[in-house]
């Protein structure tokens, strides 16, 4: 995947959107969340072909399907390619697993932080808890 040369506005544009748009398993959460940062980054359909691939509406459902899938390292790898050796090197715009509440979640890097959805709504997590990246 390739960024579009206005890649850092549109980012921005996509979490402002994401922060304003209410959680919902399926829809608005930590996996379409960061699909339609890439997408708008690059201009794909990631959402589109993930939400082909999962089908859940709510949180039960949504594990399920994430296990189906082979986990969500397995599932991001899939469409977005291998991880970065080390996930220290995740740079603004990266796509990175790390952990909130427990709970392993996909976010996107933003400055020197991470932001996912969650059913709080879109937080801001520690670099620190990230387990992988893969860059965008």
């Amino acid at each position: 995947m390739a960024r579009l040369q206005d890649w850092q506005p549109r980012l921005m544009a996509a979490v402002r959107e994401g922060a304003r748009t209410p959680f919902a398993w399926g829809e608005h959460d930590c996996c379409m969340f960061a699909a339609a940062c890439v997408d708008a980054m690059c201009g794909g359909d990631l959402k589109g072909a993930i939400r082909g691939l999962l089908s859940y509406t709510d949180e039960i459902g949504a594990y399920r399907a994430i296990v189906k899938a082979g986990g969500l390292d397995y599932l991001v790898t899939t469409f977005i390619g291998n991880p970065l050796p080390n996930p220290r090197y995740a740079q603004p715009g990266d796509v990175v697993l790390l952990v909130n509440e427990g709970r392993d979640v996909l976010g996107i890097v933003v400055g020197h932080a991470a932001i996912a959805a969650a059913p709080s709504g879109v937080v801001t997590l520690s670099l620190a808890d990230v387990r992988a990246a893969w860059s965008i």
